[in-house]
């Protein structure tokens, strides 16, 4: 177990040491991208990220869906998963996403979460961001670089790094970082045209405005967070719902989406101490917390709800998890291997096998499997590349754990890093190999960009 539970905190990225950029030249717009990535690495600090990676894959997988649906000409770097109960989210240039688990609590389902992250990829894609700091002076960007500064500087303490970034933007940039009232707009017309044509409920973006005014009305706290960067008037919920009778689609939300909206919902609430409404996801949620402390009782939880839910992906994998705690390692080789035929793609079922692995002390089967799934695509976050690097090098496949570190820093932006474990790897392999003049030519084409 205590090998599972480091694989998982494996998935929390270490924030980055280099530099804060230089901002204000003519490369603005990939001053922003580095500057996007410095703020993300400051607030992801390790107790500020919920670090569930069923709960991170299913949010990487519902900005998937929108970007590949609507071939977005955008990249997005990150998908951050805060612990914070405030209902926010945001983006940041470069494309780097923060969702609080508030707002995920908060939407009354999958169609309804989708519509926030429509609209935030709707904010990147129109280049918003860009648009407001573009017409401002080399002085507010010298500015807001300082405030990045003093928060990296202040990463032994959490609190004092989030407080330099959000007082250091409230006195200085929140008129940058906040969205005018015609860019909101703009962007409910766009993320509402992207989550119709990535097969969500249109729906969803007039239910999640109109959930949000209703918070906002009843908070006494000052509102709701993701309001005052997003505000809203009655004019945008009338005409989400035009919209949205406009697009004729379907009223109902897809049985299994809806089983694995309401399972991340169960994760979550019951990380944080929060109530689950649902009566089938609090047996979910209840099989969850049991995992640990009596795996034996969790999988009799598990097994006791519905057909529907027992079908569920994300109910499958938990069952497959328990199967290997409790000993079963033939059921639960079945139970992955079954998974894996019906969601060839799905990283979540691979990691989730690998962990497992890696939880036995099978570190060469684990390093073998996600890196044969890497090979074929594209890795979700830094992260993932880091935790095959530390399964190969647990393995003893160490100069594969150069690599794949080399490629953790590579997608972290830090070619100068990936360099330094390229040429590790090179004193590892035999001079006289195919993989030693493939490392070679590897890192002579990185040290020439």
């Amino acid at each position: 177990m205590a090998a599972l539970l480091l694989s998982t905190s494996a998935l929390m990225e270490a924030p980055s040491s280099a530099a804060t950029p230089e901002l204000g030249g003519a490369n603005g717009t990939d001053e922003l991208a580095v500057l996007g990535g410095r703020i993300m690495d400051a607030l992801a600090q390790p107790n500020a990220v919920l670090n569930d990676p069923v709960s991170t894959a299913y949010l990487d997988a519902l900005v998937s869906q929108l970007r590949g649906a609507n071939a977005l000409p955008i990249e997005v770097h990150s998908v951050t998963l805060f612990k914070s109960l405030t209902i926010n989210a945001f983006v940041l240039p470069g494309g780097y996403i923060g969702v609080n688990a508030g707002l995920v609590l908060a939407a009354q389902s999958e169609s309804a979460l989708a519509s926030v992250l429509a609209h935030e990829l709707a904010h990147l894609s129109q280049r918003h961001i860009e648009r407001r700091f573009a017409r401002q002076s080399g002085a507010n960007f010298a500015s807001l670089a300082g405030i990045i500064a003093g928060a990296l500087v202040a990463r032994e303490s959490p609190d004092a790094a989030q407080a330099a970034i959000y007082s250091g933007i409230a006195a200085t940039t929140q008129q940058q970082l906040d969205y005018s009232r015609e860019q909101e707009r703009e962007a409910d017309r766009v993320g509402q045209k992207m989550l119709e044509t990535a097969g969500f409920r249109s729906a969803g973006n007039a239910e999640m405005l109109q959930r949000l005014a209703s918070l906002n009305a009843v908070n006494v706290a000052g509102g709701i967070e993701y309001l005052q960067s997003h505000p809203l008037t009655p004019n945008r919920i009338g005409e989400a719902w035009e919209r949205a009778e406009r697009a004729n689609a379907a009223d109902d939300e897809n049985a299994e989406d809806a089983i694995a909206f309401a399972v991340v919902q169960a994760r979550m609430a019951s990380t944080l101490g929060q109530s689950v409404p649902d009566a089938a996801a609090q047996v979910y949620a209840t099989a969850f917390e049991q995992r640990e402390r009596d795996p034996t009782r969790s999988l009799a939880t598990l097994d006791s709800l519905d057909a529907n839910w027992q079908r569920a992906r994300f109910v499958r994998l938990l069952r497959a998890e328990l199967l290997s705690l409790t000993g079963q390692d033939s059921a639960a080789a079945d139970a992955y291997t079954a998974l894996k035929t019906d969601y060839p793609r799905d990283f979540l079922v691979h990691l989730s096998h690998a962990m497992q692995l890696a939880a036995q002390s099978e570190f060469a089967a684990a390093s073998t499997l996600l890196a044969m799934w890497l090979r074929e695509h594209r890795a979700p976050n830094p992260g993932v590349l880091q935790l095959t690097a530390q399964y190969h090098q647990a393995a003893g496949f160490d100069a594969a754990a150069q690599q794949w570190l080399s490629e953790y820093h590579l997608m972290r932006g830090d070619p100068q890093r990936a360099s330094v474990h390229l040429k590790q790897a090179l004193i590892l392999l035999p001079q006289d190999s195919s993989r030693h003049a493939r490392v070679r030519a590897q890192l002579e084409a990185l040290e020439t960009q």
